[in-house]
Order: C-alpha cells, then sequence, then structure tokens
C-alpha cells in the first residue's frame, strides 16, 4: 500500500510487507485498550465508509501518515473491506477493554494474481487473545511510475475499479 514511493522505498516496502501507511496503523491501533473512548464510534456500521473521521486522520498524520495521498488513498480503499478492518479493530477494542491482551498488526503487499484489492483479516475466527493480521493486497497492475516533474521516478500504487 505505499501510495507514493522512491524506488528504495517501493523496494523496501515490498520485502517488509510493510509502508509509511501500514506502520502509521500499526502504531495507531497497536495498544486497542487505549481506543476504548473511540468505541461507541467505531461501532456504528459504515463508519469507515466514506473519508476517514479526522481523528483517524490525524492520528495516521502523527504516527507517519504525513502524505495527504496516503490517507486518500486509504479513503479509496473499497468499501465492504474497510468495514471488515472496522469489525475487527472493534473486536481488538472490546476484547482488550475486558482486560484481554490483543494486537492488530498490518501488512501489505502486492500481487500479480488478483485483478481487485483484496484483505486478508487473519484468523478468520477472531481470537480473544493474541495478535489480529490485517493484510492488504494490492493488484501488480495497479503499480505505475510517474513522470510529472516534481515525482518523477516516483512508485505509485492505485486504488481503482
Amino acid at each position: 500500500m505505499p501510495v507514493s514511493s522512491t524506488s528504495k522505498q517501493f523496494v523496501d516496502g515490498l520485502k517488509e510487507r510493510r509502508s509509511a501507511t501500514t506502520k502509521a496503523l500499526d502504531a495507531l491501533f497497536r495498544t486497542p485498550k487505549k481506543l476504548a473512548g473511540r468505541l461507541p464510534d467505531l461501532q456504528k456500521p459504515g463508519y469507515l465508509a466514506g473519508p476517514l473521521p479526522k481523528w483517524i486522520r490525524d492520528d495516521l498524520k502523527a504516527h507517519g501518515a504525513k502524505k495527504q495521498r496516503e490517507i486518500t488513498h486509504i479513503d479509496e480503499w473499497p468499501k465492504g473491506q474497510k468495514e471488515d478492518v472496522r469489525k475487527a479493530l472493534v473486536h481488538a477494542i472490546e476484547k482488550s477493554d475486558k482486560g484481554n491482551s490483543i494486537r492488530v498488526r498490518f501488512f501489505w503487499v502486492l500481487s500479480g494474481l488478483i485483478n481487485k484489492e483484496e484483505t486478508i483479516i487473519e484468523p478468520k475466527r477472531l481470537p480473544n487473545t493474541g495478535t489480529i493480521t490485517i493484510t492488504f493486497v494490492s493488484p501488480q497492475k495497479r503499480v505505475r511510475v510517474s513522470t510529472a516533474a516534481d515525482t518523477f521516478g516516483h512508485i505509485f500504487v492505485d486504488v481503482g475499479p
């Protein structure tokens, strides 16, 4: 999910399965219990379906998603997949608020085997303790290299129909 990267950042993202966006999401949701005050909002179905709420945008920027393109990229992700992520986050916050140790980890991979974005949440049956892993999968065909003067040579991963 590296939205706009130098070739080195892109290769590092592929190797690590991490991008600035997934690192920011990791930092924001590392300790779900700290987000218990946001639970009433996150419990609303469709809460993440549109543009991200201001508090999430601000927190992601504070945790490393500095480019507006990174936030816009998340906004453009398929609504159904964002809803699945919302449900997993709510589960993690509810369980951690009850004293369980639960962690949410975010990753990104590129695949030549798919035609549209996918989100894989594991385990499928969300645990009461342990780790929930959320992996964003981008189709390889969405990768492009910029020829614009201000971003020449940068690699973009688009979200699209």
